[in-house]
Formats: structure tokens, C-alpha cells, sequence
């Protein structure tokens, strides 16, 4: 019965670590997409107009929202692994180069 009583034990802590990896792996990979979506939304870029006649004087407001929103978010991730928080870093500013080339 105590060897039984250690198994599940031993089974349970298992499957919760698991489960808890998995977990993780998820918030991770919803961070990653909920960054890119709000890139995405802050860009706007269907309503850029990239040959004006007159050259503005000052940087797009979109522009200046998404750079706020990029340092306060990377701000926030400070408490992730910096292994992610490099990888969110990365793939952010990539996404958003990528956006600007096409």
C-alpha cells in the first residue's frame, strides 16, 4: 500500500508538471499572437498614403502609438523567461519590419 501511495504520488506530481509545462507553453504562444494582433491594429497600414504631395513634418501617429505600445509591453514581459522576452522582442519587431516591406 505505501508503494502503491508513492506511485500515485509520484504519477500525480508527474502529470501536473505536465500539465503546468503545457500551460505555459500556451500563455507563451498567446503572447506572441495578441502582440502581433495589436502590431497589426496599430499599424493601420491600409490607410497610409505613401506618396503625399506635401512631405509631413512629423512621424505618423500610428507609428508613435505602436512604438509606445512595443516599450511598455516589452516593458511588461520583464518577469518571463529572457529567453522568451528576447524571442517576443524578436518576433514583434520582425513582424512589424516584415509589415512595412509588403
Amino acid at each position: 500500500d505505501e508503494d502503491y501511495a508513492r506511485f500515485l504520488t509520484k504519477v500525480t506530481v508527474t502529470d501536473a508538471c505536465k500539465n503546468l509545462d503545457s500551460t505555459a507553453d500556451k500563455a507563451q504562444d498567446l503572447i506572441f499572437e495578441l502582440v502581433r494582433e495589436k502590431c497589426d491594429d496599430l499599424m493601420c497600414l491600409d490607410t497610409i498614403v505613401w506618396e503625399p504631395s506635401v512631405p509631413s513634418e512629423s512621424c505618423r501617429s500610428e507609428m508613435l502609438d505602436l512604438i509606445s505600445y512595443l516599450r511598455v509591453t516589452f516593458m511588461c514581459l520583464t518577469y518571463l523567461p529572457s529567453s522568451i522576452r528576447e524571442a517576443v522582442h524578436f518576433a514583434s519587431c520582425s513582424h512589424v519590419h516584415t509589415s512595412l516591406r509588403t
